[in-house]
C-alpha cells in the first residue's frame, strides 16, 4: 500500500507550513513525497515522561483495600499488546490501560484532587 503525506506524523505540521505543495502532490497521487516521511502508524504517544510521577488512586476509585494515594515515579515505560489487542502501558511493572489515566491514574496531583473531589481523598 503506498503511503502518503497524510500517513506521516509531520503531516499537520507540515501541510501548515506548506500546504499547497502537499495538496498538489495529493492530488497527483505521488505518495510519500517527502525524506523525512516517518509513518505514523508505527508511533505511539506515552502518556507521560521517564521520571515523571504518576499518582495511582485505584485503591480509592475501585473502593479496595486501604484508601490510600500512591506516588509512582515512570522510571521505565514499556508497551504490552493484549490478546484482545488492547495497548497497556507498563510503568516499572504496573500496568496501566491508556483509559484509566484521568480515571484512576493521574498525571498531576491537582487532577487527582479534582477527580476525587467529592469522594473520599
Amino acid at each position: 500500500m503506498n503511503k502518503t503525506c497524510t500517513d506521516c506524523i509531520h503531516y499537520d505540521v507540515c501541510r501548515e507550513w506548506n500546504s499547497e505543495f502537499i495538496d498538489e502532490r495529493l492530488k497527483m497521487g505521488d505518495g510519500c513525497v517527502c525524506k523525512d516521511f516517518k509513518d505514523k502508524s508505527r508511533y505511539i504517544e506515552l502518556p507521560c515522561k521517564i521520571g515523571q510521577t504518576i499518582y495511582d488512586a485505584s485503591e480509592i476509585v475501585s473502593g479496595t483495600y486501604a484508601p490510600e494515594v500512591y506516588e509512582l515515579r515512570a522510571n521505565e515505560i514499556t508497551i504490552e499488546k493484549e490478546r484482545n489487542g488492547k495497548i497497556m502501558f507498563v510503568y516499572d511493572g504496573m500496568y496501566i490501560c491508556p483509559d484509566e489515566i484521568g480515571k484512576m491514574f493521574f498525571l498531576t496531583e491537582e487532577d487527582m484532587k479534582k477527580a476525587l473531589k467529592g469522594g473520599a481523598e
